[in-house]
C-alpha cells in the first residue's frame, strides 16, 4: 500500500514540475516587472526553451521587445504577435510561433539564427509572458 501511495505522490510530483503544453506544441513562461528606486521599469527577459525574450518599458505605456531564438535551417518561419489582456495591470503574451517547413521542402542543414523585434501598448507594471508555438 505505501509503494502505491509513493508512486501516485510521484506521479502528481512529475505531472506538475512539466512545462504547459497544448495544441500545436506551446510552452510558456511569465515574468513580473520591477520598479527600479528611481522610478524607471526595469528590461524583463525571459527564457522559454531556445528563445529569448527582453522587453523594455519605453514610456507613455510603450514596450519593445526582441525575441532571439535558433532554427535547425532557414527554412522554418519564426515570427510573433502581442496579445494585450485589458485587465490591471495589463497581462501581456508575447508568442514566439515558429512555422516549420512544409514536408518535402530541401532546405540545407544550417543552423540560423534569429532576432525579431517587435512593441505593444500597456502599462509600466504590465506582466509579460512568453509562450513558445510550434506550427
Amino acid at each position: 500500500m505505501q509503494k502505491i501511495l509513493a508512486l501516485v505522490f510521484l506521479s502528481i510530483l512529475l505531472v506538475g514540475c512539466t512545462p504547459q503544453t497544448s495544441g500545436t506544441g506551446s510552452t510558456s513562461s511569465s515574468s513580473s516587472t520591477s520598479t527600479s528606486s528611481d522610478g524607471s521599469v526595469d528590461p524583463v527577459q525571459i527564457n522559454q526553451g531556445d528563445v529569448d525574450m527582453e522587453a523594455t518599458y519605453q514610456g507613455n505605456s510603450q514596450w519593445r521587445y526582441v525575441l532571439v531564438t535558433v532554427l535547425p535551417n532557414p527554412c522554418y518561419g519564426f515570427r510573433t504577435e502581442a496579445v494585450v489582456a485589458e485587465s490591471y495591470p495589463e497581462q501581456v503574451t508575447v508568442k514566439a510561433i515558429k512555422e516549420t517547413p512544409a514536408a518535402g521542402t530541401a532546405c540545407a542543414q544550417v543552423i540560423d539564427r534569429r532576432q525579431i523585434e517587435g512593441s505593444f501598448a500597456a502599462g509600466p507594471q504590465a506582466k509579460l509572458s512568453l509562450e513558445v508555438v510550434v506550427e
